[in-house]
């Protein structure tokens, strides 16, 4: 019987191995997926792309105890360097594929595209969960923490809100037929006495910070003693439009990172970090033991208490991860039956689904699981992997992650005696509960060498790149340089090196692992990927060390051979001096566009895979952070204005000409005042494209400044435009749900996260309320308020 199956039904009363779970903080690990493709233990000298199956549990538990060792004897800690993307935080732009999903709407019924706008997504057929889903009968919107269902059929009308209980953050779902599927970060806070030297007054937070959220028991046994990430997934009926049911509940020990949906399917990627081990940094044998009152006195005898304080956490850690199990590095499920009221709990992964990389990632796992809603809300379906996971991209066959190696902070560094007064600005022990990793570093990461992992500082593999395994290598192999690594063999390159792995879906199965690859450079987001032709294309950005006049773009297409994805095309030298800012793949052109102090639009063409070339430059001020098809020649970009120096102003919406791939050309733009903000710039949902009407509309946000009256006034809504080839860019009008200028938020907050088109209404949604509009001027039609 697998792990999940011997746990899945325990009793609430028999809970006592996971409620005796204190938690920990992060740790730098992190992603993948599924594990049908068995690969044989690495070798002495592993691949530093490819995955790795455990052997057993015990493997798996070995490799979780041996790197944890290692990283607290380099650096003092496990923590790494850098922030987590969060895709689910939509930090996005630019985009691959020209239409929208497929989603509800059966024979006969409201169709996406003609009767109703759908979400504006990367891939035809592949949805992507947001805050506001319709069939085109009905819509269902998340603000002011419920859940709301406005029937559409006849005048816009509220039927129901259902409370989500509680407070929650970065919330999206899928809509399926009768079914929505919720994705909540839960702000779980932590039990228990607090850590030494937090808290205000004395006496303050003795008894702990209840959590906001009414958590199962079980779940608040993950926060005894510390915070962690907790994801709720939550299954809600919404047949009877006059009362929404909840049907089932699952909690995960980890952050909800992205999912995609193909028919009932769902694919749900999430993060990790280990349960019940509390780890100590010096700082809290410092408290301990001397105190405020009892600072050394001098230097030397600062230094030299400090050593002891190191010494002291590393024994006590070190003792921490011998002890632990199995429990302690696999992410937990709670799963809420809400009709029976049975609860179970278990970990989410089997060992056998679980992977590593060939380079050392981290020790936060990523875990990709599997729900089909014609079966249900369900705990089983997982895959796994020891890894640091940062961007998810899906095709209609295959699913890809991208994870960096794993690079090692300062440690436990002392902050130098300061004449009594301590400077713990970097006291790592606020990390014990929190840490980071590099894999995310959107500008390169620091200095230094991770000499436990064959590592430099930003990720770069070198020979020296020692085993991902647990220490049992088997027989040793000598491989070609170039096998290992790209860079293998160069020691003077010293960019960043991006891992992709590709996963396949297939309907009805849980993710299936089929290759890996690398390529030279960081992902700025799914946008940065499109498969083609059976083949994967990828755009990056290179940069040596912090020389930012090094940076310098590319795009790589990869090809699956033999379980790896080995390059087969590459063009370079894109923005020299500059990163990438968006991009978009339509058909056989590739359009990137980077920026530093001007916009150059590069054209890619992509008609021959193995000989990719930069076909035609466009130099404008500012730059497009998001890129949309119009027609077959022509793009709209939103962006941002900009002067001649780099400096950058309002926003800015403009219309390209792509017809001639060698000389692409902006044939209009409008500029949106001096000051403003969209979030297009950072999410491609918050873009709609109405090709019935030709309407664009997006949202904006902008102040101004009357010097003369002396007041300032703000615009928080959502601009339309009409946009053709032939007239260009021709205002329409807005939509605003703020009722004074001059205090936005008055009444709530009228911020417009998302518009969509019904019949003949454009619907826009902030966490104040509903409006309808006229399609064709844009005026008020109806309000609903949550």
């Amino acid at each position: 019987m697998s792990i999940s199956s011997k746990l899945k039904f325990l009793n609430t009363n028999t809970s006592s191995r996971l409620l005796s779970l204190s938690l920990l903080a992060l740790i730098s690990g992190s992603f993948a997926s599924g594990c049908v493709l068995t690969r044989d233990p690495p070798k002495e000298t592993p691949v530093p792309r490819v995955l790795y199956n455990f052997d057993s549990c015990d493997d798996l538990l070995s490799y979780a105890k041996q790197h944890a060792t290692e990283s607290l004897d380099e650096y003092g800690s496990l923590y790494g360097e850098g922030d987590w993307i969060d895709e689910g935080g939509n930090f996005e732009d630019g985009g691959d594929g020209a239409g929208e999903g497929e989603t509800g709407g059966g024979d006969g019924g409201p169709q996406p595209g003609v009767d109703y706008s759908d979400t504006n997504v990367q891939e035809v057929g592949v949805d992507e969960p947001d805050l506001v889903k319709t069939d085109g009968d009905r819509i269902v919107a998340l603000a002011d923490g419920k859940l709301h269902h406005i029937d559409t059929k006849g005048s816009p009308l509220l039927t129901a809100s259902l409370d989500l209980g509680g407070y929650s953050y970065g919330s999206e779902m899928f809509l399926y037929e009768d079914r929505v599927l919720l994705f909540e970060r839960v702000e779980g806070y932590y039990y228990g006495e607090p850590e030494p030297g937090e808290g205000g007054d004395e006496g303050e937070g003795d008894e702990g910070i209840e959590p906001q959220v009414d958590l199962p028991d079980q779940v608040k046994a993950w926060l005894e003693g510390a915070w962690i990430p907790i994801t709720r997934i939550t299954e809600i009926d919404i047949s009877n439009p006059a009362k929404l049911e909840i049907v089932a509940k699952l909690y995960v020990s980890g952050d909800y990172l992205s999912a995609r949906r193909i028919d009932s399917v769902s694919r749900v990627v999430l993060r990790s970090s280990p349960i019940g081990l509390t780890f100590k940094s010096p700082w809290d044998f410092f408290y301990s033991e001397l105190g405020w009152e009892n600072y050394p006195e001098t230097e030397e005898a600062w230094n030299e208490a400090w050593q002891g304080f190191v010494e002291q956490a590393k024994a006590y850690n070190a003792e921490l991860i011998d002890a632990s199990t199995l429990d302690n590095w696999v992410p937990h499920f709670v799963f809420e039956d809400v009709g029976s009221g049975v609860i179970s709990e278990g970990l989410l992964l089997d060992c056998v689904d679980t992977m590593h990389a060939g380079v050392y990632s981290g020790l936060r796992m990523t875990s990709v699981l599997t729900i089909d809603l014609e079966q249900g809300l369900t705990p089983e379906g997982s895959v796994g992997l020891f890894a640091d996971a940062a961007i998810v991209y899906a095709s209609p066959e295959n699913l890809y992650i991208s994870t960096r190696a794993w690079v090692g902070g300062e440690g436990w560094q002392s902050p130098g005696w300061e004449g009594g007064d301590v400077d713990d600005g970097g006291d790592p022990g606020e990390g014990s509960t929190s840490a980071t990793s590099a894999s995310s570093t959107s500008a390169g990461t620091s200095e230094g060498t991770s000499e436990g992992t064959g590592m430099d500082s930003i990720g770069t593999v070198t020979e020296s790149a020692s085993s991902g395994g647990s220490g049992d290598m088997g027989g040793a192999q000598d491989p070609d340089a170039s096998s290992i690594s790209f860079r293998a063999g160069d020691e003077e390159e010293t960019g960043l090196t991006s891992y992709l792995h590709k996963f396949a879906i297939p309907a009805g199965e849980k993710a299936i692992y089929t290759a890996s690859g690398e390529v030279r450079g960081r992902l700025l987001n799914q946008w940065a990927m499109n498969e083609s032709r059976g083949d994967l294309r990828v755009a990056t950005t290179d940069q040596q060390s912090w020389d930012w006049d090094s940076n310098e773009s590319f795009v790589t297409v990869l090809r699956e051979e033999e379980g790896e994805l080995m390059m087969v095309g590459q063009v370079g030298e894109l923005g020299k001096g500059e990163e990438i800012k968006s991009v978009r793949y339509i058909g056989d052109v590739g359009y990137i566009v980077t920026f530093r102090q001007t916009d150059p639009l590069y054209t890619v063409d992509l008609s021959d895979h193995e000989n990719p070339k930069v076909a035609g430059e466009l130099k404008i001020n500012g730059y497009s952070a998001y890129l949309h098809p119009l027609g077959e020649n022509h793009m709209i970009g939103v962006g941002f204005d900009g002067t001649d120096e780099g400096q950058l102003l309002g926003v800015q919406v403009s219309l390209f000409d792509v017809s001639d791939i060698n000389a692409p050309t902006r044939t209009h733009s409008v500029a949106l005042g001096d000051f403003g903000w969209t979030e297009v710039a950072f999410n491609h949902k918050a873009f709609l494209n109405w090709e019935p009407t030709d309407l664009t509309v997006f949202p904006v946000e902008s102040y101004s400044w009357d010097e003369e009256m002396g007041t300032e006034s703000w615009f928080m809504g959502a601009a339309g435009y009409t946009i053709t080839p032939e007239a260009g860019i021709e205002p329409l009008g807005t939509v605003t749900h703020m009722t004074d200028p001059n205090d936005p938020w008055k009444d709530g907050n009228p911020s417009l996260r998302r518009s969509l088109v019904i019949g003949d209404l454009l619907y826009t949604v902030s966490e104040s309320g509903l409006k309808a509009s006229s399609l064709a001027d844009l005026s008020d039609q109806a309000w609903i308020d949550w």
